[in-house]
């Protein structure tokens, strides 16, 4: 085994492309640092490119694309390749992302340089996810037999959302839970009838995969809500709404993921109004009839 090949290796035995790149620090031509600098300055963007895609967006020949895999100690370009996308999917410790956000504030508190980064990516969510793509997942789900939501970690708070909104608007909603057998309940009631609505921010959950993949075996619609990670995911879903929600190395908050939400909330109202009113109009007259209840509690008077 060469120095390479020792020092690309992490604790499990894989190897980083990080750690490779910095063990040849200082032996790299200047295509090769052309290369390197393009694939850190965005690794999401290229973990998933073929070697001949990488060369043309960077505008190297592709044999050099090649060369610098079998340089940095890889066995060729599909292991360079499978490097990045772990490194990529791996991501970082939350209280590493809380202490580079930190220490990147600028002048001012934290609540006005938080409001002030929320709004400029909210400002850019519309060059990421269009108003065509959001009727597309909104007709799916009113046409859904019923809808399995997924969501684990910091995608709970928006699952319990949509979930309450959609159960008020009349749609049969089954939620998977983070247990794998939870999963693997609510999958064994998916069939082509169906939509399967996930969420995923910054690290691919545990368990969505295999639910992708089983929601496609049978026929279902898939649809995902996530960050820079969306486009990473495989199997790849039908429906993608994805963009960023900050710096991907620090602490980011659920502002643009919540926008997408509720566009795609007023926007299934919007398509089917008499639908949506008279689910709400129910829930209204139910929630009345609840509240006469007077409950055990009160000794039935």
């Amino acid at each position: 085994m060469n120095r390479a090949n020792r020092q690309i290796g992490t604790g499990d035995g894989a190897p980083s492309l990080r750690a490779a790149i910095e063990a040849h620090e200082g032996r790299l031509s200047r295509s090769d640092q052309t290369l390197v600098q393009h694939v850190l300055q965005d690794p999401r963007g290229c973990a998933f490119l073929s070697a001949a895609e990488l060369a043309a967006r960077i505008g190297v020949h592709s044999s050099t694309v090649v060369r610098l895999a079998h340089k940095l100690g890889f066995g060729g370009y599909p292991e360079l390749r499978a490097a990045l996308q772990r490194d990529v999917l791996h991501g970082s410790d939350p209280d590493r992302r809380i202490a580079r956000q930190l220490s990147s504030q600028s002048e001012g508190t934290i609540l006005e340089n938080l409001v002030a980064r929320d709004h400029d990516y909210l400002a850019r969510l519309v060059e990421h996810v269009r108003q065509e793509d959001i009727d597309g997942v909104a007709d799916a789900l009113l046409a859904a037999r019923q809808v399995v939501l997924f969501g684990i970690g910091t995608s709970v708070s928006l699952v319990t959302l949509l979930e309450r909104r959609l159960r008020r608007y009349g749609l049969v909603v089954v939620r998977a839970g983070r247990a794998a057998r939870e999963a693997a309940e609510a999958a064994g009631t998916l069939d082509e009838r169906d939509a399967l609505l996930a969420l995923a921010f910054h690290s691919v959950p545990h368990g969505l995969s295999p639910l992708l993949a089983h929601a496609g075996k049978v026929g279902a619609v898939r649809v995902l809500i996530s960050d820079t990670l969306g486009p990473l995911i495989r199997p790849v879903p039908e429906h993608l709404l994805a963009a960023p929600r900050g710096v991907p190395d620090e602490y980011q908050t659920a502002t643009v993921p919540m926008a997408i939400c509720n566009a795609l909330i007023l926007t299934m109202s919007a398509r089917a109004p008499e639908r949506t009113v008279d689910g709400l109009r129910r829930y209204a007259d139910l929630r009345r009839t609840f509240h006469r209840d007077p409950g055990p509690e009160d000794g039935g008077r």
